[in-house]
């Protein structure tokens, strides 16, 4: 999936809603209930995010929230010189923003 993509061709933001959905499942490779499937939710939710997702709809609001977080500032680094993203994850961390 070319999140990017989407984006420009419909000239929207991107929301994905993953929230412990049955596919999760056939991913997981086993029969899960969908309590069982919350670590694969929030890993697709923080991939999805990582990948250029602009939001997520989810049951799972604190794990979600976290994930999100670090895939956001680990986006900042992708294609970018380490050092440039070694200092821009300084910053976040020094800020101290919660």
């Amino acid at each position: 999936m070319n999140i990017n993509r989407i984006r420009s061709e419909l000239n929207r933001p991107v929301l994905v809603g993953i929230s412990r959905k049955s596919f999760l499942e056939r991913l997981m490779r086993r029969r899960a209930s969908p309590e069982e499937r919350l670590f694969a939710s929030v890993s697709a939710e923080a991939i999805a995010v990582l990948m250029g997702a602009d939001a997520v709809r989810t049951h799972n609001v604190g794990e979600s929230r976290d994930a999100v977080r670090v895939a956001e500032a680990l986006r900042l680094c992708l294609n970018k010189d380490p050092t440039r993203c070694n200092e821009e994850l300084v910053r976040i961390v020094n800020s101290g923003n919660h």
